[in-house]
């Protein structure tokens, strides 16, 4: 893990109390639930026993621990039990180490007031050097990460008395070694906020030489790694690449998965720039740089590969961001491998920018093919991140061998362009479309508020835009393959509206294919039985419940699905969760119909549909469907959440709704972007069914039907009634 997170007083190994030291170990290196249950025994034990110093520190590394397994509540009690008896005991350490923990657990919260509090009163009561220094290194992380980050003076101040109390460090191996973690945090600070004044080269010299000093590895190579990226951010490349090289070996050595990718992405991010640098000379030198650069980003990958349960299980909260840290490296690499290697950087930068339509590219195969290849192992990164499981199993699936009538598109998202592959008859097509990401977002924004609005005509000019970026430069080749559906693997904001609304002028894009999302090509589940049997489980809420609208038209749309596909029936006050399960498992029923509220959100915890005695998150929906695994009935092959919606202003919501449908476990979902009128959704949802009654019928193929019927409907033809319904995953 990165020194650059906050700073907890860690008991020292070296200590005789052997279960905590255990249990620190284990948590040192992930294992947070098997450090959890150590000192939950180690309590239980002393339970019985006088209030000790065993006790506070046991209690204190609980709720560490606590803290780390995202368990605030839990945290709070043990640390705050840890501080009354080290006060009662007058143990002046524990107190002071366990308030920096307080103040922590409080900087996590947002509690930005009581974590300084907290901070003040540890330096106040420190009664060592290691201590007052991590208060103050605590404090530092604390302002700089705040709304108040631009209080230079106060950043300024805290570096000048850290720095200060660093240098007052005696010189014994002991303490030059505690120093050392602390010295790291401030490097990693100081480099994340480049506004802040402190001669971080000199500093990093100062740090690197003590951890040689004391043959530290993990250490050298941080201190290497960081100043490197100082070095990086100088753009004095020939003092970074040896220094970041120095890193990644030591990582190696060390079998560090974290330091290796991120010292290997530090590598390809130098070797690229001097790759640009060279772009004007020779074309052999700037080929090796490329060349260098690629394997620098592919090792970075393999290690995140390797890291993906850790990055998974870690607290969101803690030492990275996905977006921030993880996702740039797939798509950095991708940028490079769609580069054409024949022109130097700046040229094609210069190229780009002149051209006004999109463009078919050179790229070789065997790079289109890396490129998708990467793009799936970021979707899969992305869903680990999103679910906090690193349990998705992913195999490669041939598209022409699931239906050679089916294309599949990658808009890649990158920072001056999109890259967009498309995938049939076991050929690759790739074209290039100079937009920023900014412009694309705008124009899916606009496209989206005013597709929600009802506006009659005005969603036609950004879903005319949208079409002409995504989807003009492939329909020549789509319509010589004769390609009936489209599967979009979709990225960024495109995530979030509905592509079927996309608009060339004259025909929105259902009228001219069927359209599918797939959240990853390679989670797609095996291939569809070849037809449905007739049988639906039905479950719905009419009423005002939980502080959610009543759907009146709800009982109207589950007797529609229930005149073709009979079945079980749940509604309102008969839909709970238990009642849901024991329907799952007593019923050989392929599709299982929800008419109720529910929410998509790029968190997890907020992705839920409405039972009447409860919300029902992702992991609970997951538990209900595998129940039928236990009993060995066939897997859910359609799901349709008919009444749930996106999450107003998160930018990622429809993540909520690809995790849903992975979780499920269902071969398909069916499920709206937002809650329309309910009225209008039975009468879709009617014609959905009459269609996918009919033998040879595909669920894209339905669901066109059923929305072409929408747009001939004198009343519900404006797209903001039909398109929000989006199939996920197997279309067939």
């Amino acid at each position: 893990i990165s020194p650059n997170h906050l700073l907890d007083n860690f008991w020292n190994l070296d200590h005789g109390i052997e279960a905590i030291a255990q249990a620190q170990t284990l948590r040192a290196s992930g294992f947070y639930p098997r450090a959890l249950a150590i000192l939950q025994r180690e309590i239980e034990a002393l339970a019985s026993l006088p209030d000790s110093g065993h006790m506070a520190i046991a209690l204190h590394q609980l709720g560490i621990t606590y803290r780390l397994l995202e368990k605030p509540a839990e945290a709070q009690a043990a640390l705050d039990r840890s501080l009354d008896i080290a006060r009662s005991l007058q143990l002046p350490s524990q107190v002071s180490s366990t308030r920096i923990s307080l103040g922590n657990l409080a900087q996590e919260q947002g509690q930005t007031t009581l974590a300084q509090s907290h901070y003040q009163a540890a330096l106040a009561s420190a009664p060592t050097d290691i201590l007052k220094t991590k208060a103050l290194a605590n404090q530092l992380a604390l302002v700089t990460s705040s709304a108040d980050s631009h209080d230079q003076q106060s950043v300024q101040g805290l570096i000048h008395q850290l720095n200060k109390q660093l240098i007052q460090f005696s010189s014994d191996r002991q303490s030059l070694r505690q120093s050392l973690e602390i010295r790291l945090n401030l490097a990693a600070t100081v480099l994340e906020h480049p506004q802040i004044k402190f001669d971080i080269v000199a500093f990093l010299h100062q740090t690197l030489q003590q951890a040689q000093s004391l043959d530290d590895q993990r250490a050298i190579a941080y201190a290497s790694g960081y100043l490197g990226q100082a070095y990086e951010n100088n753009q004095q490349w020939n003092q970074a690449q040896p220094l970041t090289e120095a890193a990644l070996q030591a990582a190696q050595i060390q079998r560090d998965n974290f330091q290796e990718y991120q010292w290997a992405w530090q590598l390809g991010r130098i070797t690229q720039a001097r790759a640009q640098a060279s772009g004007e000379g020779s074309a052999r030198e700037y080929s090796s740089w490329r060349s260098q650069s690629k394997a620098a980003y592919q090792t970075s990958l393999n290690a995140l590969k390797q890291l993906r349960g850790d990055l998974a299980t870690v607290s969101p909260n803690l030492q990275f961001s996905f977006r921030n840290q993880v996702e740039p490296v797939y798509r950095e690499f991708v940028s490079l491998l769609l580069t054409p290697e024949r022109n130097s950087p700046k040229t094609i930068a210069s190229s780009t920018k002149a051209q006004t339509k999109a463009s078919p590219s050179n790229i070789p195969s065997n790079a289109l093919q890396q490129s998708l290849e990467t793009i799936e192992a970021l979707k899969l990164a992305e869903l680990d991140n999103f679910l906090n499981d690193a349990c998705l199993t992913a195999r490669p699936q041939s598209i022409e061998q699931l239906d050679p009538r089916a294309a599949v598109i990658y808009p890649i998202l990158l920072d001056d362009r999109i890259e967009i592959i498309v995938s049939h008859r076991g050929t690759l097509h790739h074209h290039t479309v100079p937009v920023s990401t900014q412009a694309l977002a705008t124009t899916v924004q606009d496209f989206q508020q005013k597709l929600v609005t009802r506006s009659r005509r005005n969603y036609q000019q950004p879903g005319q835009q949208l079409y002409e970026w995504l989807i003009r430069p492939l329909l020549s080749d789509l319509t010589a393959a004769e390609i009936e559906t489209l599967v979009f693997v979709p990225d960024g904001p495109l995530t979030n509206i509905p592509l079927a609304a996309l608009f060339d002028g004259e025909q929105f894009l259902m009228e001219q294919f069927n359209v599918a999302i797939a959240p990853s090509l390679q989670l797609l589940p095996a291939k569809s039985a070849p037809a449905i049997e007739p049988h639906a489980l039905v479950a719905g809420i009419t009423e005002q419940h939980q502080g959610f609208a009543s759907l009146p038209h709800v009982e109207q749309e589950m007797e529609g699905v229930q005149l073709l596909f009979p079945g079980n029936r749940l509604l309102n006050e008969s839909f709970t969760r238990e009642q849901l399960e024991k329907s799952l498992v007593n019923t050989q029923t392929p599709i299982v119909h929800i008419a109720t509220h529910g929410q998509f959100s790029s968190s997890a915890d907020e992705t839920f549909i409405l039972a009447w005695d409860e919300q029902i998150n992702i992991n609970q929906l997951q538990e209900l469907l595998k129940s039928r695994d236990r009993q060995n009935l066939s897997p859910t092959e359609l799901l349709v959440l008919s009444a749930c919606e996106t999450a107003v202003g998160d930018e990622f919501a429809a993540l909520g709704l690809a995790g849903m449908a992975v979780r499920a476990g269902a071969r398909s979902t069916l499920a709206s972007l937002w809650r329309i009128n309910d009225e209008s959704t039975a009468q879709l949802m009617e014609t959905f069914y009459q269609q996918l009654a009919q033998p040879s019928t595909t669920k894209s193929a339905a669901l066109r039907e059923a929305q072409l019927a929408m747009l001939d409907h004198p009343v519900y033809s404006h797209p903001y009634y039909w398109s929000a319904f989006v199939l996920m995953g197997n279309w067939q």
